[in-house]
């Protein structure tokens, strides 16, 4: 039996490849900067985690975990410092737990090891001395392709260095795997082969984001505004300004519906700016889901987004969806079916796409549907199904 080692200073997707692996016997340890347990081992667990640990537990054996606690260290030593105070932090803990896991490379001499951008050098290097299969697990576009869109937050020289770092982890690799077709293609595009490049769509928990009937008949009576929801940060790269000038046109032609943000920011809003967008906080998965089926369309209008994981649930709580061609959930839509794929940054495709939803309100129950049909085929168990049969076919 294939013998998989897992390692991820965070967490990410990397859980469900862990507990994947662990159901078919192939796991030979997780090794995990985030707790698996709801009472996490050790001093320092039950200091970093007094309350979330719950959140993070996750069936599986704690003989196949691993906990190294540096990068929740780093985040709660550089909380209130600023981003770049925070990104230094973290590349710095990745660096540490990439050169701690090196050595368990050798102690468990497994037959592949999974590992993620910025924390897979030192490991690679000594899974390449040993014969053992390196396989880069990239939560992200190529970083080229991204520095397209997003501005470093470090120094140019730190950013520099920690962009080599990648190119290393890269050319070491011997399959990389990412979470859409748009994200492979952002790989193939910097010049990385196409052979070596996989798409694993990322996946849904369907049993807790699931569709209920609010508004449902109300629009087919044709007597409820049509309610769009944005969840995410309230930052450029998400496309925000957009969407405030999308909202701001559609009202000043007259138009009738409801815009939600969930998540933003905690400072004050400025009403002129965002056009009067109700803003809701952050909240847990169970208490999204219900808010989101409370809704009729997500609007993502991401610069990029290699995947976006509230496509996937927001479909799955019965939500057809706008997004832009640079997300990679845009492979769940079919246009006028189940959502709507616009170009990216154009404010007027986004007033378009949404005066068609308005426009089309009675298929809405339609849509729905072929949302939840859509989102069934990126359940979890179908993501664990293909990337386990992927490792288990390399040689």
């Amino acid at each position: 039996m294939m013998r998989v080692l897992v390692c991820h200073g965070g967490r990410q997707h990397s859980h469900h490849l862990a507990m994947a692996l662990a159901s078919r016997g192939m796991l030979a340890k997780y090794v995990t900067g985030l707790p698996t347990q709801r009472h996490p081992g050790g001093w320092l667990g039950r200091f970093l985690f007094p309350k979330k640990a719950e959140a993070y537990a996750i069936p599986i054996d704690p003989a196949l975990v691993k906990h190294v606690y540096l990068e929740p260290v780093a985040r709660r030593v550089t909380r209130g410092l600023g981003p770049k105070w925070s990104r230094a932090a973290g590349s710095f803990a990745d660096r540490l737990f990439d050169r701690w896991v090196c050595g368990l490379v050798g102690k468990l001499r497994p037959d592949v090891v999974v590992a993620y951008e910025t924390g897979a050098l030192c490991i690679f290097r000594t899974a390449k001395e040993l014969g053992v299969k390196t396989v880069l697990d990239a939560a992200s576009i190529h970083h080229r392709w991204q520095d397209r869109f997003l501005p470093a937050v470090e120094s140019e020289a730190a950013h520099r260095r920690t962009n080599l770092r990648k190119d290393a982890e890269i050319e070491l690799a011997d399959e990389i795997l990412v979470v859409s077709k748009f994200a492979c293609q952002s790989y193939v595009d910097c010049g990385v082969s196409s052979e070596r490049v996989h798409a694993m769509p990322l996946g849904v928990d369907t049993n807790r984001f699931r569709p209920d009937d609010r508004g449902v008949r109300a629009h087919q009576d044709g007597n409820q505004h049509l309610r769009f929801v944005y969840v995410g940060n309230e930052s450029q790269l998400k496309g925000v300004e957009v969407l405030y000038q999308a909202v701001a046109l559609l009202r000043a032609a007259g138009e009738k519906f409801t815009a939600t943000m969930i998540g933003g920011s905690s400072r004050s809003p400025d009403e002129n700016r965002c056009g009067g967008i109700v803003r809701k906080p952050w909240m847990s998965h169970d208490l999204l889901s219900s808010e989101l089926a409370g809704h009729d369309v997500l609007i993502l209008p991401s610069f990029f987004d290699s995947f976006g994981m509230v496509v996937a649930e927001a479909m799955a709580c019965g939500l057809p969806a706008i997004v832009t061609e640079n997300v990679g959930a845009k492979e769940m839509i079919t246009d006028r079916e189940n959502g709507l794929v616009i170009p990216a940054g154009q404010a007027d495709a986004l007033v378009d796409a949404m005066r068609w939803f308005i426009a089309h309100r009675h298929e809405l129950p339609t849509m729905s549907l072929a949302a939840r049909k859509s989102a069934e085929q990126y359940d979890w168990t179908n993501y664990r199904q293909r990337v386990t049969e992927f490792l288990a076919s390399i040689r």
